[in-house]
Parts: C-alpha cells; sequence; structure tokens
C-alpha cells in the first residue's frame, strides 16, 4: 500500500482484518515494522517498511511468509520490492477529502 502519511493504509488493513473475520486490534507496525492478525482459516502479516530503505534481515521473514500462504500486507513496500511475487497488487491510496479516497489498484513494478 502506498499513500502520503494519513491517507488511510492502515484503516484499510483495518477494514481487511475485520472482513476476514478477525477480532483482533488492528494498528499501525510503523514501530514495529510487524503486526499480525489472527482470522478464522489463516493469518494477516501486516508489515510497515517506512524506515526502512532495504528488505535487509526481514528478506527471509517475508519470503517465508508469503511461501505459508499468508495473507501480507505492507505500507511502503518500495524497500522490499525485490522479494515480492510477481503477481504482487500495489494498492495506491489517495485522499480527496477528510472522509473520501480514491484507491487504485495496478501490478506493483519490481524496478525501482
Amino acid at each position: 500500500m502506498v499513500g502520503d502519511l494519513g491517507a488511510g493504509k492502515t484503516q484499510l488493513v483495518r477494514g481487511i482484518a475485520a472482513g476476514a473475520g478477525s477480532t483482533d486490534d488492528v494498528q499501525s507496525p510503523s514501530f514495529t515494522v510487524e503486526r499480525q492478525y489472527q482470522c478464522s482459516d489463516y493469518l494477516i502479516r501486516h508489515y510497515d517498511f517506512h524506515r526502512l530503505d532495504n528488505a535487509g534481515i526481514m528478506q527471509d521473514e517475508l519470503t517465508e511468509a508469503i511461501q505459508d500462504g499468508d495473507v501480507v500486507l505492507i505500507e511502503w513496500a518500495d524497500s522490499v520490492r525485490e522479494v515480492l511475487p510477481a503477481n504482487t497488487k500495489k494498492i495506491e491510496i489517495t485522499a480527496t477529502s477528510e472522509n473520501d479516497r480514491i484507491l487504485h489498484f495496478i501490478n506493483f513494478d519490481k524496478q525501482p
């Protein structure tokens, strides 16, 4: 997910988790890098790489989460693009007013 600070990235994750049946408290992982939310049949793994400039030690964890079939939602994914699968979708979020957003779903370009 990509968007300005306050665009609604974490709010989108909150809606996805609730829609998937999770009752976990969804919070931004800005300082913890990752949070997990349990759904009935799978795990949602929510990452925030705003403060990272490369995948570093997170590369193996991300690869494992993707291979395990977990739902992986990433804020500021540009720094880890090289470890994402080819079918990754990028969600661009643009705030048009205090309560309205436009979402664009596009293929995530693996090139910088």
